[in-house]
């Protein structure tokens, strides 16, 4: 038995690895182990590493704090909702938590999520996405997109969950009768698409409904006036019949462009996540309250826990019968398998000192600028030792030389 040490380097290998005395398979198969530790497929190939401009790799990067953060203050607020879990915990088939990586940027795979599109924002953020994707691609099939936005009057003391089901009730109503089918006629209606929102302002809760149709007719929505009138009117009756009152202003109907597929995806919540649109008291959208109450406005938290009571288990996205095939249920984020490369792979004992130092964001971004040399030692001063299983570039291979050839790695001493 023999053994040989070589570094774990390709430019410093490959002469050593030709003249090792081991048969041409184990040559070809080490070489090949040591491509695979060192390499970054999917990415730049010339730097090896997320291909996004700085300043959009930042910009993300801030976008993930955010996230993160508004998260940990849902989770400590809502003891009975899944959020306090999420993205903190294994998933239930998975045994270490991967970060993986792609141009956009990197992220976590192997974690259990809470999958609410109305109190996680890190859930929502994703599942918007798959979402916008989705009916985009639904709305290129129809030159005619109409979005109609229904609200009803509402003061400070209305509870959410009598407006909520006022609101939606005169939705359901609407679509009863010989009048509807009249009024489907009319708008030469193939299907619709339907986001319930809701923000808390100066009078109190605002839910609001907003409606996508959709026409094969290309001029199906010209006078949009006339359709507005149509639609008003029978929104009115439908909401005094739930013992509601609704004004003109309460039905705002406009007709969408060519980007109109964009709607559903600020319906998701995303795109409202910036500190600079949030002023208290001026419409605020859920996610602003954490970040609210994050800056010590603590009167929202009462607010925020009946928010996230009324909406548990409710429904944000629905399509009429045409359109049902698209209304498929969205998949768990971080549990969909993905050919996405694996730039580091961690013990879960490892991942706990990340979420209790509070640094899930942070770690990403430094898997983002990073070899996985330079990433191991951030990993090292935040207390995460690496362990003996886990290869990096620089580690020593020892090579282990029997008849029937085998190979084993061992990382050097002075790597750790």
């Amino acid at each position: 038995m023999q053994h040989h040490y070589i570094p774990h380097s390709p430019t410093a290998s490959n002469n050593l690895i030709n003249n090792l005395p081991v048969s041409s398979d184990i040559k070809k198969d080490l070489k090949n182990r040591l491509l695979d530790l060192g390499r970054r497929p999917g990415l730049d190939s010339t730097t090896n590493k997320v291909s996004l401009p700085l300043e959009e790799l930042k910009k993300r990067s801030e976008n993930k704090k955010l996230k993160y953060h508004l998260q940990n203050i849902a989770g400590n607020i809502l003891n009975d909702h899944r959020v306090g879990f999420c993205m903190k915990h294994l998933g239930h088939t998975h045994t270490s938590v991967k970060i993986k990586q792609k141009k956009e940027g990197s992220y976590y795979s192997g974690l259990a999520t809470c999958n609410s599109i109305w109190v996680c924002p890190v859930c929502a953020s994703k599942i918007s996405e798959q979402r916008r994707e989705r009916i985009a691609t639904l709305s290129k099939n129809f030159p005619s997109k109409m979005l109609a936005t229904l609200t009803l009057q509402h003061n400070m003391g209305d509870s959410l969950e009598d407006l909520s089901k006022a609101l939606k009730s005169a939705w359901r109503r609407m679509k009863m009768g010989k009048a509807w089918v009249e009024l489907q006629r009319d708008l030469d209606l193939y299907g619709y698409i339907t986001s319930f929102e809701i923000t808390y302002g100066e009078n109190g809760w605002h839910p609001h409904l907003h409606v996508l149709f959709l026409s094969e007719n290309p001029g199906a929505y010209a006078n949009i006036d006339e359709i507005e009138e149509k639609i008003l009117s029978r929104y009115i009756k439908a909401l005094e019949k739930e013992g509601h009152i609704a004004k003109e202003y309460a039905c705002d109907v406009q007709e969408a462009d060519e980007n109109g597929a964009n709607y559903p995806g600020k319906w998701g919540l995303e795109h409202e996540m910036t500190k600079s649109t949030i002023k208290e008291g001026k419409g605020i959208k859920p996610f602003q309250l954490l970040d609210l109450i994050g800056s010590g406005y603590t009167k929202y938290i009462g607010i925020f826990r009946e928010y996230a009571n009324v909406t548990k288990g409710m429904k944000q996205l629905t399509f009429s019968k045409t359109l049902r095939e698209y209304e498929v249920e969205i998949e768990d984020p971080e549990e969909q398998e993905t050919d996405d490369p694996v730039f580091v792979e961690l013990t879960y004992q490892q991942f706990k000192i990340i979420v209790r130092k509070k640094l899930r964001a942070e770690v990403l971004r430094i898997a983002d600028i990073s070899t996985i040399q330079e990433f191991w030692y951030y990993l090292n001063s935040i207390g995460i030792r690496r362990n003996p299983d886990q290869h990096i570039p620089g580690d020593l291979i020892e090579i282990i030389d029997f008849d029937v050839g085998y190979t084993q790695m061992q990382p050097d001493k002075m790597s750790k």
